[in-house]
C-alpha cells in the first residue's frame, strides 16, 4: 500500500537481446507508473548511453613534478565489448610543456607529438599493459 509522499525506489537492467533492436545511444527511455485507484500517473526518462568497446585508465604516481623533474605514466586498458578487438592502436598525446624520453611495449612518438601503440588482438572482456 502506498501513502502519499511515500517514495519507492527500484532499479532496471536491461539486456539487448539483438543489436538490430538497441536503441541508439542518447535514445530516451521512459517509464510510467500508473496508480489506477487514484487516476494518477508518475513518469521519469532516462538517457540510453552505451558502453564503450575499449577503455582506457591513465596514471601517474609523480604530482605534482617540478620543472626540470622527470615523470611516467602507468596506462592499462580494457575491452569491454562482447567480441575481440583487432588492430587496435593506443594514442597518447603528450602533455603540453613536457618532452618525451621512452615507451615501452613499441610506443612510438609521431611528429604530431602523440606517442603511438599498435595493439594486438585484445580479447572479449581483457585488461592489459601496452
Amino acid at each position: 500500500m502506498w501513502r502519499r509522499g511515500a517514495t519507492q525506489v527500484v532499479g532496471l537492467d536491461f539486456t539487448v537481446l539483438s543489436g538490430t533492436n538497441a536503441p541508439p545511444d542518447g535514445s530516451l527511455i521512459t517509464a510510467v507508473v500508473a496508480d489506477r485507484a487514484n487516476g494518477a500517473l508518475v513518469s521519469c526518462s532516462a538517457t540510453v548511453r552505451a558502453v564503450p568497446a575499449a577503455v582506457l585508465e591513465l596514471s601517474t604516481e609523480q604530482s605534482p613534478v617540478a620543472s626540470g623533474g622527470n615523470f611516467s605514466y602507468t596506462s592499462a586498458y580494457h575491452n569491454g565489448s562482447a567480441s575481440g578487438l583487432s588492430s587496435a592502436q593506443l594514442s597518447l598525446p603528450l602533455p603540453t610543456g613536457a618532452s618525451f624520453v621512452s615507451a615501452n611495449g613499441g610506443g612510438v612518438l609521431g611528429a604530431d607529438g602523440v606517442v603511438r601503440w599498435t595493439l594486438s588482438s585484445v580479447p572479449a572482456g581483457m585488461s592489459m599493459l601496452p
